[in-house]
């Protein structure tokens, strides 16, 4: 079955908890009856995960990169000579 953008919108707002109460209990109730929603937002809790861990990874592998450009470009001598002071204190 193909989950529509609607559908997808709903489900997203669903977990986020922007649905009016209303809403949110027809939402509950789906989960009761229909277990193709409820695989549905299973899925989309899972896309939800997979996305947060994707965004943390790449935020990561930013502040690894611009660390390195820090500790190692021949313009941020001054950053590099404070660094190395802080270590050679303790």
């Amino acid at each position: 079955m193909k989950t529509s953008s609607e559908q997808i919108k709903h489900i997203d707002d669903f977990l986020s908890g922007q649905l009016s109460t209303e809403d949110h209990l027809l939402a509950e109730a789906k989960l009761l009856l229909q277990p193709q929603f409820k695989w549905n937002v299973f899925l989309q809790k899972k896309v939800r995960a997979l996305a947060i861990a994707f965004g943390r990874k790449k935020v990561r592998a930013e502040a690894e990169a611009i660390g390195r450009q820090m500790l190692t470009s021949p313009q941020e001598a001054a950053f590099q000579k404070n660094i190395q002071q802080l270590f050679n204190q303790h």
